[in-house]
């Protein structure tokens, strides 16, 4: 059977911005204009996740993050380099691409396809308690290694964006690493982080637990095609000190993770319409391009 090929790729997952829509649609705001729109032409772009023929300072640049890395995590963060490099993709008729493998077609198809399906992979493990938890229902929260797998997701749906690539990848430049850097290990990249960034939620859990946030207010939150946010973070593409994360998930309920040393405290079932304001315009202040909405005044008033 020959493998299929997405080519129109999503960098927010298409399933979670269904939360928003009704009847098919949800409300998208550019910089220009208010609009309905289905989710499937939402934070989208051809090949988004094609692999990449690594330089030497790419290379470079990634053995340094995975030295800078945990221990305990460098053998998982160096199988992503295998993963995510065409140097390390299958190439002959025994790998088993699609019938007719070994052609330079199918090798393409690979490369185009290789992070796509990674990210299928991640979201169907997820699937289950996100719909759970955007029915309201808290108490599915996960433990153990699901509630590791969740964390983790939670990060990946932070660096997938196209916008946290530029945002990154533009800071990094302004700090003078161009001797390292091009674009073509961001598929690399953006997992190295997330793994990173997705056990220390995880670590951090018995002090900062991931909770689930309920808006029974008369104002919707708002999602954006950067999704999950660090509220100390200002969208400049530089780590902020703290991090307390943000991911909407529906206009009624959203997962929050306070910061340790300076909590926000934002009380499960006692959010203000104040704050609720306050969440959409970080969402505003840091999207790429896009936010959306479940209705047309929710984003008309941001």
């Amino acid at each position: 059977m020959t493998r299929q090929v997405t080519r129109r790729q999503h960098h927010v997952w298409r399933h979670y911005l269904e939360a928003w829509t009704n009847g098919g649609q949800l409300y998208c705001r550019d910089p220009e204009r208010i609009f309905k729109l289905n989710p499937r032409h939402a934070a989208v772009e051809t090949d988004f996740y094609k692999l990449n023929t690594l330089t030497a300072g790419d290379i470079a640049l990634l053995e340094r993050l995975i030295e800078s890395s945990p221990q305990q995590s460098r053998a998982a963060l160096e199988n992503f380099v295998r993963m995510f490099s065409v140097e390390h993709r299958p190439r002959s008729t025994s790998d088993g691409i699609a019938s007719g493998i070994g052609s330079e077609a199918a090798v393409r198809k690979d490369q185009i396809q290789a992070e796509e399906d990674y990210h299928a992979r991640v979201e169907a493990r997820a699937l289950k308690t996100l719909n759970a938890l955007r029915s309201g229902d808290i108490q599915i929260l996960p433990d153990g290694s699901e509630l590791l797998h969740f964390c983790y997701f939670l990060a990946v749906q932070m660096f997938r964006t196209k916008g946290l690539k530029e945002r990154v990848l533009s800071r990094m430049k302004m700090m003078d690493e161009s001797e390292y850097l091009t674009s073509n290990s961001w598929n690399i990249q953006s997992h190295i982080y997330a793994a990173n960034v997705g056990f220390s939620i995880y670590a951090a859990r018995a002090s900062a637990p991931v909770r689930v946030v309920r808006n029974n207010t008369d104002r919707p939150f708002i999602t954006g095609d950067q999704p999950v946010v660090n509220l100390y973070g200002k969208g400049d593409g530089l780590p902020p000190i703290h991090m307390a994360i943000y991911y909407p998930i529906s206009p009624r309920f959203a997962v929050f993770i306070d910061d340790i040393d300076q909590p926000l405290n934002l009380h499960t079932d006692e959010l203000r319409e104040a704050q609720v304001l306050q969440l959409n315009a970080h969402i505003k202040r840091v999207a790429h391009r896009q936010i959306y909405g479940a209705t047309h005044s929710c984003l008309d008033s941001l």
